[in-house]
This record gives structure tokens, C-alpha cells and sequence, in this order.
């Protein structure tokens, strides 16, 4: 049986590899650079810790599961293609208490090593994507209060940025 739409297949797998439960995060996205989506949930276990599950397919067809702990309860999953490689970095958007305001994103480079920058409020609500056209995802948060969005710029090294608004609403993911 083949099925011709990713959210199908999404489906399908949260079915039928594992119980889905509240606190978990669909993250498809092309995690080995073939141009194919890969299946990918984030689920907080038991420890308060974010578990990765990426399923992608090998060349000969069959499947391949990658696990990996990145980001915690409280964390919102922003995958994109931070370094321009081709594959989907795994990242995740940490709002601070309260008292400090701001929120981290940590990204984790598939080309290897990590990324940590401080952008948007803890009430913001990501929005990452190319922006700017270089094939890399830029650190992005639309800001509800204000009516705009701040895109950090990678065409920059994540040094300059831009603002957009207040027509513009963001689509839930």
C-alpha cells in the first residue's frame, strides 16, 4: 500500500510504533539529505528529558531509527536546516523563567557541533524558516503583542535582523 501524503505516513507511525501520549511532538522533516521527508516524533519521557525518534529509509528501502535526547519538557521542537547542508538539524526553543524574559534556542548541527542563541520572549511563538534564501533556516519567533515577527538573519551569521508586521499572522504548524 503507498500512501502519497507525509501526514499519512505520520500517522501511520505514531499509530502503529508507538502510543502516542500528550506531550508528543510531530517533527517530520529530511533528517538524512536524501529530499525525502523523514518520520520524526519528540516525546518527554519519564525523566523530563525531549527523546528524539527519527525513522528515515536507507537506499535498499529498508528503515532506520535514530533515537536521541535533546531538549527538555518544557522545550518547543524548531527543527530546521540551520547550516545549509541539506538535513534538518534538531533544535529546540527553551523559554527562561519569567523573571528572565528571554528564550534560547539550542540547535544541534547535523554537519556537527552545536548552535545556542538567545532570541525572542518566553511569549513569543516560533516561527523558523528560510527567510533570506541562502538554504538555511533562520531563528525567527512571531510576537502576538506587538503584531511582529523578528527574524534573525543567517545570511548575516545570525548578526543582523529584520521585522515584519503587523498584517502578517503566522499559520499553526
Amino acid at each position: 500500500m503507498r500512501f502519497q501524503t507525509p501526514a499519512v505516513v505520520l500517522l501511520l507511525f505514531l499509530v502503529c510504533a508507538a502510543p502516542v501520549v500528550a506531550q508528543d511532538y510531530a517533527v517530520p522533516a529530511d533528517y538524512d539529505g536524501d529530499g525525502q521527508m523523514d518520520i520524526a516524533v519528540a516525546r518527554v519521557g519519564a525523566d523530563y528529558l525531549l527523546r528524539w525518534h527519527i525513522q528515515t529509509k536507507t537506499l535498499s528501502g529498508t528503515t532506520e531509527d535514530t533515537f536521541v535526547r535533546w531538549g527538555v519538557a518544557e522545550d518547543t521542537p524548531v527543527v530546521g536546516d540551520y547550516d545549509g547542508d541539506g538535513k534538518a538539524d534538531i533544535a529546540v526553543m527553551r523559554r527562561q523563567r519569567p523573571g528572565d524574559k528571554g528564550a534560547v534556542w539550542f540547535i544541534r548541527l547535523s554537519s556537527g557541533g552545536l548552535l545556542q542563541v538567545q532570541w525572542g520572549l518566553i511569549e513569543d511563538v516560533p516561527v523558523q524558516a528560510d527567510y533570506d534564501g541562502d538554504g538555511r533556516t533562520d531563528i525567527a519567533v512571531y510576537r502576538s503583542a506587538t503584531d511582529r515577527w523578528w527574524i534573525l538573519l543567517s545570511t548575516c551569521g545570525f548578526g543582523c535582523y529584520a521585522v515584519r508586521g503587523p498584517l502578517d499572522v503566522p499559520i499553526p504548524q
